[in-house]
């Protein structure tokens, strides 16, 4: 696959100030309204008014309009799940500018569970992720010192419990993984807490059935093979897709690299340095309390 340095998009840092009450600040934003309708929806605008100043990462109606209709009408019919979707984009008693944010931040948001914030830099361009998605407007002052920086993706949102050994068990396609990292002992160390972020490289089931049956077995048998083979898809640090560019990074099995490529519109390759082994990431993003997995079609 042909690979391309990051394009990354300039992020404006000039502040749109607007002091007063926070729903009519927040109202006033054309581009919020799905937003705003579901914050009244769900009974939060009293809450988060009552709870200044806040930071909210803010879906815009275009990001509100990838979300499948049935999703949102399930939201809708369920206003438990709906406060806690919105809660996941906010952080209360504490309002952050963009200058404020640093690379790999870690916050707490109102549902409970922590947002992780990244600041990636290439010259004079900087772009910053939520969760991976990406600000597109960041610093719209509103209501008594709140601010809002506007994102072009909803956050799904995570439990407190929801580290990476956990995510990976609720999902049926990871089990032979799951199955593979129990046996290498290697649970523990993708339960982490959120202070030592990872990056996977997640193989699905139907990438370990390229290995052959024959070949898991074996693998299954050899402990210290396996482990090697499952630490050459896990990195130090959280990587989203959004920031991306062709680079290296270093496993967390000793002396191994892996290599990762962006192509034109965006799709990511990951390759094992040493035998050139690759995998295209099918599923990026899949976010956990301590870090990211990339979801890849091929065992590398």
């Amino acid at each position: 696959m042909k690979s391309y340095a990051c394009l990354i998009l300039a992020v404006s840092i000039l502040p749109q100030v607007i002091r007063g009450d926070l729903a009519s600040d927040l109202t006033s934003q054309p581009d919020l309204s799905t937003l705003v309708n579901l914050v009244v929806e769900a009974d939060l605008l009293g809450a988060l008014a009552q709870n200044e100043p806040v930071t909210i990462f803010a879906p815009t109606n275009d990001a509100f309009a990838k979300v499948p209709q049935d999703v949102l009408n399930s939201l809708l019919a369920n206003k438990d799940q709906l406060k806690n979707l919105l809660l996941y984009h906010v952080i209360l008693g504490s309002a952050i500018p963009s200058t404020a944010l640093q690379m790999d931040n870690v916050v707490q948001t109102g549902a409970g569970a922590p947002l992780r914030v990244n600041v990636y830099n290439k010259d004079q361009y900087v772009i910053v992720t939520a969760n991976g998605k990406r600000v597109i407007q960041p610093d719209v002052f509103v209501g008594s010192g709140s601010v809002v920086h506007k994102i072009d993706e909803v956050l799904p949102a995570i439990a407190a419990g929801d580290n990476i050994a956990a995510v990976l068990s609720k999902d049926e396609d990871f089990s032979t993984l799951v199955a593979a990292a129990g046996a290498a002992d290697l649970v523990g160390a993708l339960a982490g807490d959120d202070k030592s972020p990872l990056t996977v490289f997640a193989p699905d089931n139907a990438a370990f059935a390229k290995l052959g049956q024959a070949a898991i077995d074996g693998l299954l048998a050899d402990k210290p093979a396996l482990s090697a083979t499952l630490l050459r898809h896990i990195a130090s640090g959280a990587y989203f897709a959004n920031g991306i560019c062709a680079q290296q990074l270093d496993t967390l099995n000793p002396g191994e690299k892996v290599g990762l490529y962006k192509d034109r519109y965006g799709g990511v390759e990951v390759k094992n340095i040493n035998s050139m082994a690759s995998a295209k990431v099918t599923k990026p993003d899949i976010v956990a309390t301590n870090g990211v997995i990339h979801r890849i079609d091929n065992v590398i």
